[in-house]
């Protein structure tokens, strides 16, 4: 339990350094009793991914590269002189959280056998292998989750170092949201307490399976935090384009652990357009981040794949020689009938492609996977409704 503890709160450290050189230099913030130290984490571990995956095209991520990338940021903790007790508190009650986590995480993850700690220990052992969808078709679902937690395996951590990031993103934002109901001077915002309050308990109690995390996890920690971001902005001033700059960055994030979640770049388009005066996007550093950041995994996708967006047949090359569009196809259609519930049908079963198309599938689905969405969020419906008839009755 000791041990757990003290390498979860190194790494919260690791994640809060780094994103104190990211903050500092992408949105030029120099003043440090403005940064938030909780943010500072979720922005670090976006920062890090980043570094494995640009690092992942040259090298392979081995206790030797994942040691160097341990002490940069304890260097960049030092010579910053931003060693202090608000960021060894930050850092020992999110690596309490995640050492919670992951102590009562007791069930069996299929997928994580599967391919992400497979995929997990390839990134260790090599650098990015061309094709190696044709290896197991399942390596194209890659997160960028894979990536961050790959470097956290070192000298230090061994092996149990890759499951500590999943945990610290919950824990980080769960201190995040705490922080952010704590310090909301206007009493009288009682929309934004109850956003913060909702999602507060709502990460409490889906969040709290570790087990169950996924890629998926992460994706709506990220996604909620985008959310908040954009919440906080009162009006789109030239003051607002720090907060316009990580709405754009924590949105990219969300689309590389999970790319169903497109529709959230809806936020940032939305966001610039209110903006009241011009941009220099050439100057930008949040956007270049951000593009130089997608083009790396799109690059890394073709190079795994040969498609921009796997399994999405139009997005491959047809003239790589990696490139495998009969299988690409087939996974297209068992990644939709399995969405459906194609294996939960009684015998005798339709074939995926029949099965998948002309709502065929509704019965089926709402028989099973209804059921389980009904369950997760009837308890939060009742909730809201108690809530606004608590404020607003």
């Amino acid at each position: 339990m000791i041990k757990i503890i003290i390498f979860s709160t190194v790494s919260a450290l690791i994640f809060i350094s780094y994103g104190i050189f990211f903050i500092k230099n992408f949105f030029l913030i120099k003043d440090r009793i403005t940064l938030n130290y909780i943010e500072c984490g979720l922005f670090g571990i976006i920062f890090l991914s980043f570094i494995s995956l640009l690092l992942n095209f040259f090298t392979a991520l081995n206790n030797s590269t994942n040691n160097i990338a341990a002490i940069i940021a304890m260097l960049i903790i030092i010579f910053s002189k931003n060693i202090n007790y608000k960021i060894i508190k930050v850092s020992f009650m999110a690596g309490c959280i995640s050492s919670l986590l992951i102590i009562l995480n007791n069930v069996n993850r299929p997928d994580a056998g599967l391919y992400h700690l497979p995929y997990i220990n390839i990134i260790n052992d090599e650098k990015i292998i061309i094709g190696l969808f044709n290896i197991h078709s399942r390596f194209g679902h890659i997160s960028i989750l894979q990536y961050t937690s790959a470097i956290f395996k070192n000298s230090l951590f061994g092996t149990n170092g890759i499951l500590i990031p999943s945990a610290l993103i919950s824990s980080f934002f769960i201190l995040f949201l705490l922080d952010f109901l704590m310090n909301i001077k206007e009493k009288i915002l009682l929309t934004e307490y109850y956003l913060t309050f909702f999602l507060l308990i709502f990460s409490l109690y889906h969040f709290s399976n570790y087990s169950e995390y996924g890629n998926d996890v992460p994706a709506y920690v990220y996604f909620f935090f985008t959310i908040i971001i954009f919440y906080k902005i009162k009006n789109f001033k030239k003051e607002n384009y720090i907060e316009n700059g990580k709405i754009l960055i924590t949105s990219t994030f969300v689309i590389l652990n999970k790319i169903f979640f497109f529709l959230i770049f809806l936020i940032p388009v939305i966001s610039f357009f209110l903006i009241k005066k011009k941009i220099n996007y050439l100057k930008y550093r949040a956007l270049i981040f951000s593009v130089i950041f997608i083009l790396l995994w799109f690059i890394k996708n073709i190079l795994v794949t040969g498609c921009v967006l796997f399994p999405i047949e139009s997005t491959c090359i047809k003239k790589i020689n990696w490139s495998n569009l009969n299988d690409v196809k087939k996974l297209n259609i068992s990644s939709e009938a399995w969405a459906k519930a194609w294996i939960d049908q009684k015998e005798p079963r339709l074939p995926m492609e029949e099965y998948k198309s002309e709502f065929k599938w509704v019965k089926t689905w709402e028989t099973k996977h209804l059921k389980k969405i009904l369950e997760k969020f009837l308890f939060f419906i009742i909730l809201n409704i108690f809530i606004i008839l608590i404020f607003y009755l």
